[in-house]
């Protein structure tokens, strides 16, 4: 019998040291100096609402995750959207997929979410998610959806996400998980909390 899994037990997304994020300095700082990276996001936040402000948009903070237990397997992902003092929690699972769907799904579904064009900050502890969309998208359209290896996994999403985001003024901004920042370590427990939920409405169906 399946049994739910718990906040230590969900899988989480490896850690890796092989591309540090090089387009923000800020992320660096946050990497380095955890919980304090608070203060950074903020700064960055309000750097960003001084640049923004000229669009005569309206300015959104997003926070993404989205998770797998086991990996590929049952998912889930959260998103926290933040405007002015207006919060909103949006989640979603998924019975059989992926750890990078899930993350892909997350600022999809998040941005979707969004009724007109704004300017939005979004953060991700996703490196696949980040450099996808700022380092690696132009390549694989110039390539007809194809990576230089082969076939291009989760392809529907990549072409969902590019399609959206023209629509809206995206910075995107990577922030390392488990680390205390606030809104980021929310959407880790959604993600969690909708796992489980989704194994104990298979259980129920068992039992």
């Amino acid at each position: 019998m399946e049994q739910p899994p718990t906040e230590s037990t969900r899988n989480r997304k490896p850690e890796t040291n092989n591309h540090q994020p090089t387009i923000i300095t800020h992320n660096r700082i946050l990497t380095e100096f955890g919980p304090v990276g608070y203060t950074i996001i903020q700064d960055i936040l309000k750097k960003r609402h001084g640049e923004m402000k000229k669009e005569k948009k309206k300015l959104v903070t997003i926070y993404t995750d989205g998770g797998c237990e086991p990996n590929p397997g049952v998912g889930g992902w959260a998103a926290v959207l933040l405007y002015g003092n207006t919060r909103k929690e949006i989640t979603g699972s998924d019975p059989d997929t992926t750890n990078n769907r899930m993350e892909l799904t997350a600022a999809l579904r998040a941005l979707e979410s969004l009724k007109e064009s704004c300017c939005v900050t979004l953060f991700t502890d996703s490196e696949y998610l980040k450099r996808g969309i700022t380092e690696w998208l132009p390549g694989w359209k110039k390539k007809n959806w194809k990576r230089k290896g082969g076939e291009l996994k989760n392809q529907d999403l990549w072409q969902q996400l590019d399609k959206t985001i023209e629509r809206h003024e995206v910075d995107w901004q990577w922030v390392r998980g488990h680390y205390g920042v606030r809104e980021n370590e929310r959407c880790d427990c959604l993600v969690s909390e909708t796992i489980a939920s989704l194994y104990k409405k298979r259980m129920k169906n068992v039992v």
